[in-house]
């Protein structure tokens, strides 16, 4: 079994009184959150940040928490085990999302906290966040 340390973050944005999450699709066509592989030397928070300027292109973001780290196993030419730690991230602008088309990300936007439940895919990991 292989294994995969990933860092990710949850991105929130207030709209007047609004809070509003994002949210990105997948290429498995799920909503989920930015994520990715943590690289040699690096951190996991500064892993999280820096996956979500890649992946949609939010460069400015304020660190507010730690969150729960997430465990799974999934299949890629053989079983993996990966854990993902997970960080809440405030973004002080609503600036257009670029999603990372090469990696596979077919959409991102920013939802409502009552829409992202309705909607986020993979509810076993990403539902509890």
């Amino acid at each position: 079994m292989n294994i995969e340390i990933s860092a990710g973050g949850i991105v929130v944005h207030k709209t007047g009184s609004t809070w509003l999450v994002l949210l990105l699709k997948d290429r498995k066509g799920n909503w989920t959150f930015p994520k990715g592989i943590i690289e040699k030397g690096e951190d996991p928070q500064t892993a999280a940040n820096r996956e979500i300027g890649e992946e949609v292109g939010i460069k400015s973001l304020r660190y507010l928490a730690d969150l729960s780290s997430v465990e799974y196993n999934f299949f890629r030419e053989g079983l993996i085990k990966k854990t993902v730690h997970y960080f809440l991230f405030q973004s002080g602008a609503n600036k257009k999302l670029k999603p990372q088309k090469e990696e596979g990300i077919s959409n991102a936007k920013w939802v409502s906290l009552s829409k992202a439940l309705d909607i986020v895919g993979y509810p076993i990991t990403n539902r509890p966040l």
